[in-house]
């Protein structure tokens, strides 16, 4: 197998991890007791820390980056500290909205991949040169992708390395209930929304 195919199957499987972390807190939120046990995803997901997904932007510039585009914005929706993966720590962040255009419903998913080592990093950037479109002057490195849609879902992500920490801007849409933005449109959103992002490498506990 080429090596672009290799990076593009691990974009995809990124990707597809993120839309498996919310699932999870979906069904774990259904997994409730009426004895008030922990939830299941407590098991994988941990509340108690953060390492700052939920400070990348601001619902204002959330809002900002898609005037015009979209309206009707939910309130974020924090993850909490991935912990099942052995190599890094992952934190999302969710916004719901409706896309102006034909009133169909869509979701930003900003998502932050930290490393404690820069040689661990260096091994997941599922970047490479010819891979999706390279954009100047955002992070050490950004890299703005479209995807064809897989099981319904529309994505266009926005990839930004900054120190040893990878962050994902996704834009996802239901592909059967209709496209509500061009990809241009839906790229210049993305790249707006980034360049007004704090990149920072943090972990900490919660107060």
């Amino acid at each position: 197998m080429k090596v672009q195919g290799k990076i593009f199957i691990v974009v995809s499987i990124i990707l597809l991890l993120i839309l498996i972390s919310w699932a999870i807190i979906k069904l774990a939120g259904q997994n409730k007791t009426k004895s008030g046990e922990k939830t299941q995803d407590e098991r994988v997901f941990n509340r108690s820390v953060t390492i700052g997904a939920d400070k990348i932007v601001t619902e204002n510039q959330v809002k900002d980056s898609f005037k015009d585009l979209a309206k009707d914005f939910s309130k974020p929706e924090v993850s909490g500290v991935l912990v099942a993966q052995k190599d890094s720590l992952g934190e999302g962040v969710k916004y719901g909205m409706t896309m102006t255009k034909n009133n169909v419903a869509a979701s930003i998913h900003i998502n932050k991949f930290t490393y404690e080592k820069e040689e661990d990093l260096k091994k997941n950037i599922p970047i490479i040169e010819g891979q999706g479109t390279s954009i100047k002057d955002l992070g050490d490195s950004a890299r703005f992708y479209m995807f064809a849609p897989v099981a319904a879902d529309w994505r266009a992500a926005l990839m930004v390395i900054k120190g040893k920490s990878i962050y994902v801007f996704t834009l996802l849409q239901n592909y059967n209930e209709g496209i509500g933005i061009t990809e241009t449109a839906a790229k210049e959103a993305l790249i707006k929304l980034a360049k007004q992002a704090k990149f920072e490498d943090i972990a900490k506990s919660k107060k």
